[in-house]
């Protein structure tokens, strides 16, 4: 188990400065894989939404693209409200299991429902009552999400306080999250292809994968600790305050955080990209490539170039900063997407493969590094409003992640319906031939929108303020006044700084 001794005593295996400051921390492999391994959810059910979710509601469930794009944009409407919500309950949560660990439990059972629920497309005569039912199912899905997600996140500031650390816990986790990749590009489409239909077998893959994604929850809430120096109680003025104004401090006052701000703004058009790029792989591959059984080994020549990269990107963390880091993944990533719209339909295959491969090595900084910066802009807001807020920091950040999903997905669904998408006659038909309009509006959306995303990240991570010196001096002045307040000059003159420079 990852324990954790009380706040002024290190855990084993650290050792601490005079100011109180953790100065080295080590974070056990087994405690990095136990809590990985949430991530199986949050980034597989994901993958396998963004790369069939779409085709599956026009294809399959018979539901025209600018319905499904409304789908998804309404549950996100949903998303608004509850992930900020979520964030504010979790952390206002007071029990014997800590601060995050109780959605655990409550989370793994509802998971399994709601990713089966996901994947059942009646046979309604009606396209109004099979709008309603995806609708139903997809904003029971997001709820579920939010319900494990935002707690799972913020514990991640909460296992260690080390820059670095903070690092390999959360390339771990994006290993787990990446593996789930990997089979979410592999594995469905065999699945539903074993079944006499596509919506027999669209079902039984819901089933098998939501089993998979809930069995890691109950060995997580058995396992993991928060630390206990975090475990602040509630300001009494602000449990004095109304329920809604509670919830929009709590939406809010994130946002006040200029690091938390192009923290967003990484971390967003890093999604937005690989939406857009999950979404559009099955209708280039099917209608412009011409090769739909190419799909399954393209998607996972990108997610297993993505887990090969990671420690690259762990170490040039530690050379250019997290936010350099970032920098790099996002010109490759460009630079690889860019390069498909050259490619002709005839193209030998390794030429597909090896840039798939190439834009999967860019989309591995891209899709880690906000996450191993999360811890740390928690511990800025520590410094800006006095008390932990992980859950409401982690709550806004799933709720832009789902916001980049939605986005992407209705926007790229408008589009393709607007360029003249022809639906197939029937579900599991041949692939239906479409009009040359729809196929160039594929290319240039799947070649050129991330190059656009990426370069608009890419100014937010060059004026990203936290180098790991300075986060050493966060870290040192937030300990010390945990136990003694301002009550110097120096202490004042520090705070002062570190709010100029981060807030």
């Amino acid at each position: 188990m990852a324990h954790h001794q009380q706040a002024g005593h290190p855990p084993q295996g650290t050792t601490s400065s005079r100011d109180g400051a953790l100065a080295r921390e080590r974070v056990p492999w087994r405690t990095r894989l136990i809590y990985g391994s949430g991530d199986l959810f949050g980034g597989g059910a994901y993958n396998i939404i963004n790369f069939y979710y779409l085709i599956f509601l026009t294809d399959v469930a018979h539901v025209r693209p600018a319905l499904a794009g409304i789908i998804v944009l309404a549950s996100r409407i949903w998303d608004a409200v509850s992930d900020p919500l979520m964030g504010s309950i979790t952390d206002r949560t007071r029990s014997r299991f800590g601060r995050r660990r109780p959605y655990f439990l409550a989370g793994s059972v509802l998971i399994f429902l709601a990713f089966a629920l996901h994947w059942y497309a009646p046979a309604f005569a009606s396209e109004t009552a099979r709008f309603a039912y995806a609708l139903f199912s997809y904003i029971f899905f997001a709820t579920v999400f939010t319900l494990v997600m935002v707690p799972y996140s913020a514990l991640a500031a909460e296992i260690t306080l080390d820059y670095h650390e903070r690092t390999r816990l959360n390339s771990v986790r994006l290993a787990f999250s990446l593996g789930a990749g990997v089979a979410a590009a592999l594995v469905p489409m065999p699945i539903v292809r074993a079944f006499p239909t596509p919506q027999e077998g669209y079902l039984a893959m819901g089933i098998i994968f939501g089993l998979l994604f809930a069995a890691p929850w109950p060995v997580i809430f058995l396992h993991i600790r928060e630390r206990p120096e975090l475990q602040t109680p509630l300001p009494s003025q602000a449990a004095a305050q109304p329920a809604f104004r509670r919830w929009t401090r709590f939406f809010l006052e994130p946002l006040q955080v200029r690091a938390f701000r192009l923290l967003v703004g990484m971390h967003l058009t890093a999604y937005l990209t690989i939406d857009v790029l999950s979404a559009l792989f099955a209708y280039y591959a099917t209608y412009s490539l011409g090769r739909p059984g190419m799909l399954n080994l393209l998607l996972g020549a990108v997610v297993i170039s993505q887990i090969l990269f990671l420690p690259v990107y762990t170490r040039l963390s530690r050379r250019l900063s997290k936010g350099g880091a970032w920098r790099v993944g996002a010109l490759v990533t460009g630079a690889g997407t860019a390069a498909l719209y050259l490619v002709p339909p005839e193209a030998p295959g390794w030429l597909l493969y090896g840039l798939a491969a190439w834009v999967g090595a860019g989309l591995s900084g891209a899709c880690m590094l906000p996450w191993a910066i999360f811890p740390d802009v928690t511990d800025v807001g520590e410094l800006a409003f006095g008390e932990r807020r992980e859950g409401s920091f982690s709550g806004l950040m799933t709720f832009f992640r789902k916001v980049a999903s939605a986005v992407a997905l209705f926007l790229v669904s408008l589009i393709l319906d607007l360029s003249g998408y022809v639906a197939p006659e029937s579900a599991g038909s041949a692939a239906q031939l479409q009009p040359e309009s729809f196929v160039q509006a594929t290319r240039l959306l799947l070649s050129f929108l991330p190059v656009l995303l990426l370069g608009l990240g890419s100014v937010a991570a060059r004026r990203f303020p936290l180098s790991p010196e300075r986060h050493r001096q966060l870290l040192a002045h937030l300990a010390h006044r945990r136990v003694r307040g301002l009550d110097s000059p120096e202490a004042r003159r520090v705070q002062a700084e570190l709010e100029r420079a981060l807030v």
